[in-house]
């Protein structure tokens, strides 16, 4: 369970890594004119709305998490979404994972206690 869900937040940070790191490489389509590669991606993992993809690579808007030089398929509306897409997903991640904690803890507890009981009533026998 805890590898399929580190699976997926690393997922997430190699996207984010494309756009800051490989913009030339990985952003740009066969046509590097044409954001059509970085669209697909962005709606295949449904971070936000496909309208927020230009369609042809620009410059000049300041980004944070996509810094480099030259034309880019990144906006910053694209980058917020990202973020918010991350910051939703590590809260699902951090819900879920103290749900299994509490519950593996009160089953300890449960466990604990009863041979706690079980040590007394024996105790009380002899």
């Amino acid at each position: 369970m805890f590898p399929d869900d580190i699976q997926s937040v690393h997922l997430v940070w190699v996207i984010l890594l494309c756009f800051a790191l490989l913009p030339e490489a990985g952003c740009r389509s066969a046509d590097a004119g044409s954001c059509h590669e970085v669209k697909i991606a962005y709606m295949m993992r449904q971070i936000g709305p496909v309208e927020l993809v230009p369609e042809r690579p620009g410059s000049g808007e300041p980004l944070r998490v996509c810094v480099h030089t030259g034309p880019s398929c990144c906006t910053s509306k694209m980058e917020d979404s990202y973020m918010a897409a991350v910051r939703s997903e590590m809260q699902h991640k951090m819900r879920s994972y103290s749900s299994e904690l509490k519950y593996l803890i009160e089953g300890h507890k449960k466990a604990y206690q009863g041979r706690r009981v079980k040590e007394e009533k024996s105790g009380m026998d002899a």
